[in-house]
Order: C-alpha cells, then structure tokens, then sequence
C-alpha cells in the first residue's frame, strides 16, 4: 500500500489514539506537495561541493542542528528523512555544477 501512495504522490497526517481501537477509522489521502532548489555560490552559478538534505518536519520544535549550534532550549522537533518514509525519493542532492 505505502509504494502505491508514494507512486501517486499521495499522503495525510493523522492522528489516532488507543481511545479508537476497534472502530473503524477513515483517513482521507491528499496530493502531496514538492520542492526544487537550485544552491548558487555569491556569483550567481551554480554552487558546487555542496550538499542539500531535506528533512521532513513531523512534530514542531527545536532542530538538533540548532539546539547543538545556536544552543536553542526547548522540546526537540521529530524530523525524518524523506527516504526513510518513501524508499523512493532522495534525502539530498548534488548541485547541477557537479
């Protein structure tokens, strides 16, 4: 079913709890959105030796890039890899000057 969702580009959230178990539940799929970056270096072309990872946002809060770098408090944000939730898509990209 997951790769029949990814194939159409469909997906939702949903959030479910204990107090539902054993009725039946509908949960309605969307079209999914995309995103295109172009990375270009202080000349305007196309930067190279530069990686690009795209993180999916599941719960709001503070990344682990901040709370280690800019020592920001607060709960930390669950994040996923895209690829992690659909083996077939890419987490990162190279540059088109590479």
């Amino acid at each position: 079913m997951a790769k029949q969702f990814a194939k159409n580009r469909l997906g939702t959230v949903a959030q479910l709890s204990g107090k539902q178990a054993g009725k039946s539940v509908t949960v309605e799929l969307q079209p999914c959105g995309s995103a295109m970056a172009r990375i270009l270096n202080e000349n305007g072309k196309p930067a190279a030796d530069v990686q690009v990872f795209a993180e999916i946002v599941l719960t709001p809060g503070v990344s682990v890039e901040d709370s280690f770098w800019s020592k920001t408090k607060g709960p930390a944000a669950d994040m996923a890899f895209p690829s992690s939730l659909d083996p077939g898509t890419q987490s990162y990209v190279l540059s088109d000057a590479q």
